[in-house]
């Protein structure tokens, strides 16, 4: 099976193809794993044109403006030459471009859209757009069906029967020794948990940090550690830490980490917190999991379908009390037996090869459905 994979998107600060490669294999490991079995393509779009293969991928990079890509016939004309059997839109912000591919190859090919955490457009063209794009695609991938439900309600997507669980995202990291790890972060405690991402009011830092602080003053000595990309909310964290100054000493806002040493990072703690409102896959997740971190979570739907009941704990969006019920129970629990369950969790169902057969398997159902002409 011939797969391109494409996004409307151009980087124009990106010039060099194989950092933009290595930099984005969370996400490009998955279709490298794809690339042992079929053909797989991707057309990037940075400041710089160039074709190569890597890791089994055929990439194609063509420094073609944001003004080329909202009427992509150059794009389209080379996707079409390819004669493939899929192509892969990612992100659902891209209806025309879709709608003139669709023009440009015809009915042969089956088109999958990927949701990449977006939500419908509010503008009445746009939208009007994404709802005329629904003919023209064969299949969407979300994280979780129920994820797909503001795009069921908007009209843009007329039924589940089209849209398929596939995760977007997956690990470059690997389990290691907690005590060897904690010689580069100097990580403490017995207990210790970590919060990953961008301090804001969807990812609620707010929250982690109130529960966290009655943790500690009831008595619990563990640790946490916050690693922050953004600092938006920054300023309401320090001013309500110097009101607890009891917790100062086990809370810990260490600001932001390159990449690569994250992976250090996980391996030197316990727990990952994740408080989000909402969130499309949940990259930091994925990887502290691929580490052994055991997941305590907010419960949406990518989480959910993360987790799967298999290990962890869900609480409530914005349920500060849950959150603290949690922390209480992980002083208590076997955390070897968790971690091993988090692991074998993350191998079969999040790691990316088995992503990568979980695209291979839905890829068949709905070529095969489509052959059946029973689109809906």
């Amino acid at each position: 099976m011939k797969i391109i994979n494409v996004s409307y998107v151009h980087f124009p600060d990106q010039t060099n193809a194989l950092q933009w490669i290595d930099e984005s294999r969370f996400f490009k490991g998955i279709w490298e794993a794809v690339a042992q079995k079929h053909e797989v393509h991707f057309f990037e779009f940075i400041n710089g044109n160039q074709d190569l293969k890597y890791a089994g991928i055929s990439y194609h990079f063509r420094n073609h403006s944001k003004g080329l890509l909202r009427l992509p016939f150059r794009t389209n004309k080379a996707i079409a030459a390819l004669n493939p059997d899929v192509v892969v839109v990612h992100g659902l912000l891209f209806p025309l471009q879709t709608i003139l591919l669709r023009l440009k190859m015809g009915r042969k090919a089956t088109i999958i859209v990927q949701h990449h955490a977006e939500q419908p457009f509010s503008n009445t063209i746009k939208r009007w757009l994404q709802k005329r794009a629904y003919s023209c695609i064969d299949a969407y991938w979300f994280t979780s069906k129920q994820m797909a439900t503001p795009w069921i309600d908007a009209g843009i997507i007329k039924s589940y029967n089209k849209v398929f669980e596939v995760m977007e995202i997956g690990s470059v990291f690997q389990p290691g020794s907690k005590e060897q790890a904690r010689l580069t972060t100097n990580v403490k405690g017995h207990h210790s948990y970590i919060w990953v991402g961008n301090l804001n009011t969807n990812k609620d830092p707010l929250l982690v940090l109130k529960a966290f602080i009655a943790f500690i003053e009831s008595g619990n000595e563990a640790h946490l550690y916050f690693v922050f990309q953004s600092n938006d909310l920054l300023p309401q964290l320090e001013h309500l830490l110097s009101e607890h100054p009891s917790a100062k000493e086990y809370i810990h806002l260490v600001g932001k980490i390159p990449h690569h040493d994250l992976q250090a990072w996980y391996n030197s703690v316990d727990f990952i917190i994740s408080s989000s409102h909402s969130e499309a896959g949940g990259v930091a997740v994925s990887e502290a999991m691929s580490c052994g971190c055991i997941p305590i979570l907010s419960d949406i739907p990518s989480f959910k379908t993360m987790t799967q009941n298999v290990c962890g704990y869900l609480f409530p969006v914005g349920n500060e009390q849950a959150l603290l019920n949690i922390l209480n129970k992980t002083t208590s629990i076997d955390k070897q037996i968790e971690r091993e369950r988090t692991l074998l969790q993350h191998t079969a169902q999040l790691s990316f090869k088995a992503i990568a057969g979980k695209i291979e398997s839905t890829l068949i159902n709905i070529v095969s459905l489509k052959a059946s002409g029973k689109r809906q």
